[in-house]
């Protein structure tokens, strides 16, 4: 995954490795952005299929760092998909992940 600003001018830099980005690669299968730790800041959370999920906190500044093995987030059953709601600050983000299991015949 990678991260790109726009420090004016019409151009984008990658600025993947100081936003703290590159330290975990993963399928990127779903994301959504929120609040998640009520800090007034803006987090990302990305499902990534039959790999760990990531849960980068923002620090500020345009840096984050994963959160997701801590906070128990990091693995449910291969979500693909997500999404949240909510997310003012009286009101945490409700996460959704989409589950892809494989359908079971009688």
């Amino acid at each position: 995954m990678g991260s790109f600003a726009q420090p004016g001018h019409g151009k984008f830099g990658d600025v993947t490795e100081q936003s703290g980005f590159a330290s975990a690669p993963g399928k990127g299968m779903g994301i959504s952005i929120a609040d998640f730790n009520d800090d007034g800041l803006s987090d990302v959370f990305i499902a990534n299929d039959t790999e760990a999920n990531f849960l980068f906190l923002s620090k500020g500044k345009g840096t984050f760092e994963e959160a997701a093995l801590p906070l128990g987030v990091a693995y449910d059953d291969n979500g693909k998909g997500v999404s949240s709601m909510g997310g003012s600050r009286r009101r945490r983000p409700v996460r959704f992940v989409q589950l892809m299991t494989p359908l079971r015949t009688a």
